[in-house]
């Protein structure tokens, strides 16, 4: 839906891979027709197949990782060691890469700011939590190769942020970390 904004950063030396396809919701997710979509999506864009995935949210399912493996993919950065209520509970997922049991995918996991304090390391959270969040990154033992995440709408306020749920304290949260664009320079 933003080819424009993949225009904007071309220039950059970065690497792209396959997020989702619509980024459906936790409770809808259907693997294989999001991988098989975006795979389709992602071959017609960049004229090449992804070597890497994230599912949306971070939610996981061994359905996921075999069309992974059956479509060629090399590797998976989805597994988060956190915890987020009704979502994902990776409390007891390594924080350094990992092999997915006989898949041949190495799993790059999402970093995480220690091994006690297991907030995801992304621009999401250095938005919501600020400044404290930032100065204890700075004594924290981080995992040797950071996964550091982000989304275009940590970058950009997006049409979609119009939408969000009513909940007075979701609409809090969720200004905080997807109603200020311009990524860093929100902080």
């Amino acid at each position: 839906e933003y080819p424009n904004h993949l225009d904007q950063l071309s220039g950059l030396e970065m690497e792209y891979e396959l997020h989702s396809f619509s980024h459906p919701t936790p409770e809808t997710i259907r693997h294989d027709q999001e991988i098989h979509k975006g795979w389709e999506s992602y071959r017609d864009f960049f004229c090449t197949d992804p070597l890497g995935y994230r599912s949306p949210s971070g939610v996981t399912s061994g359905e996921m990782f075999g069309t992974l493996h059956h479509l060629g993919f090399q590797f998976d950065s989805s597994c988060i060691p956190s915890y987020r209520p009704g979502v994902y509970n990776g409390l007891h997922l390594p924080r350094d890469p990992y092999y997915i049991g006989d898949t041949g995918l190495m799993e790059y996991p999402v970093g995480v700011a220690s091994s006690l304090l297991r907030v995801p390391v992304s621009l999401s959270y250095l938005k919501l939590f600020g400044l404290p969040y930032r100065s204890a990154l700075h004594f924290l033992t981080l995992p040797q190769l950071l996964v550091f995440s982000f989304h275009l709408h940590d970058l950009e306020v997006l049409p979609s942020f119009r939408s969000l749920p009513g909940n007075p304290a979701l609409k809090f949260i969720f200004s905080r970390m997807y109603g200020r664009g311009g990524g860093l320079k929100a902080l």
